[in-house]
């Protein structure tokens, strides 16, 4: 892994007496809650991509029918509510809050605790019984043995930029889009939000702050999800840049440190099972 840090392509040079020790996940991102929130307000492709996901989720005809409809008409409205894991869920906002608020039962799970503790009062309906399911633990699990959500599969699985901080190597990211295919159930939706970048355990300059990323370019993101069962319904790229210095994670004097950054959305539905 270099300890040199790399500026993307789009960033302005180098400024002088930077740090060269890359800043782990937990520290970065329990230094940036709640700003994270604040610096990533109105981003409309990412809103777009909500949108998309919460008028799929109300459309009956998205899922095939339940295996036994007479017991799950019989339900009750709280557990024939849609099931949705997000993978990285931060502060909870606005993907987990709006999904919550639609009616839908959410799982968020995240690697940072100081996220999780914003995630918790800000949807409460996330931990009800103050539990959190720690990231590592619900990438690691096998299909066959993960009991939270839909015992049929989640309906859904979202993942908002972490599949590019967190994860040391291109191999462990194509892992979790494998593993977000199998905890789905047939039809089920995966959408996600990425920077789309050929890298792997690299040092940048994010925000002023030096971190380790990994990620892959949109070509790799786009394969990688096929591969494994998922037809892109669609995928978009847009830039946009970080509200750092409204946020208050940069000195208006800094305000250059936060450079345009490229997005890609993807909208996948799975419409057939990976090789185990």
């Amino acid at each position: 892994m270099s300890s040199t840090i790399k500026q993307p392509p789009s960033t302005p040079p180098a400024q002088d007496q930077q740090p060269t020790a890359p800043l782990s996940n937990n520290t970065l991102f329990t230094t940036l809650c709640p700003s994270y929130e604040t610096a990533f307000t109105d981003l409309p492709t990412r809103d777009n991509s909500l949108d998309w996901l919460l008028a799929k989720l109300d459309d009956r005809d998205t899922f095939p029918p339940h295996p036994r409809p007479w017991i799950h008409n019989a339900l009750p409205p709280r557990l024939q509510r849609k099931h949705i894991l997000d993978i990285g869920s931060g502060t909870g906002r606005p993907i987990c809050s709006a999904l919550a608020e639609a009616g839908h039962s959410v799982l968020g799970i995240d690697l940072c605790p100081a996220m999780v503790e914003f995630a918790k009062k800000n949807v409460t309906s996330l931990y009800p019984d103050g539990r959190r399911v720690p990231q590592e633990k619900a990438l690691r699990a096998k299909r066959e043995s993960w009991e939270e959500g839909d015992p049929a599969g989640y309906h859904a699985v979202t993942a908002y930029f972490s599949l590019l901080a967190g994860f040391e190597t291109q191999k462990e990211i194509r892992e979790v889009i494998k593993k977000a295919c199998w905890w789905l159930r047939e039809g089920g939706l995966f959408v996600f939000g990425t920077v789309p970048m050929d890298v792997e355990g690299e040092v940048i300059e994010w925000m002023g702050k030096p971190v380790t990323v990994s990620s892959l370019s949109r070509d790799k993101v786009l394969k990688a999800v096929r591969e494994v069962g998922f037809e892109v319904e669609w995928e978009v790229t847009r830039k946009f840049k970080p509200k750092a210095v409204e946020a208050g994670i940069l000195k208006p004097e800094d305000a250059e440190k936060a450079w345009e950054e490229e997005h890609l959305f993807v909208y996948a539905v799975k419409t057939w099972y990976p090789d185990e």
